[in-house]
């Protein structure tokens, strides 16, 4: 399952769901990421090109994006520092990418978080 579908899971239960307000992405919605690839791998290119949405954000903010657009309340979400916990390996703070080469390649960019998640939420 997806992050998105494991925040849903527990919003839909109502239970609380601590997001990382310190730790940042650049989710991208899994049709847009297939599309992309296979726009890719029809190009004569070669080298590095980063496959994500078009805007960084952090947990907490993704996560108060999917309550307003999924109709659930803010409050079940947990302000939550990465570095209160402790993990068996280093975690990176930020893990966006820099999608510009992508938008180059493709002539467009693809989804913000909102608009992404307003996708989502009609399939």
């Amino acid at each position: 399952t997806s992050f998105l579908h494991w925040m849903l899971s527990r919003l839909e239960k109502g239970q609380t769901v601590p997001l990382f307000y310190d730790q940042f992405r650049t989710p991208v919605l899994v049709q847009e990421l297939a599309q992309a690839i296979l726009e890719l791998a029809a190009m004569d290119c070669s080298g590095v090109v980063h496959v994500g949405g078009s805007e960084r954000v952090d947990r907490l903010t993704f996560g108060r994006t999917v309550c307003r657009i999924f109709g659930f309340d803010e409050n079940l979400l947990v302000k939550t520092s990465m570095h209160d916990l402790s993990y068996d390996a280093p975690r990176a703070v930020d893990v966006s990418l820099n999608t510009a080469r992508l938008q180059q390649l493709l002539g467009r960019r693809l989804s913000d978080c909102r608009s992404g998640l307003e996708k989502a939420s009609e399939q």
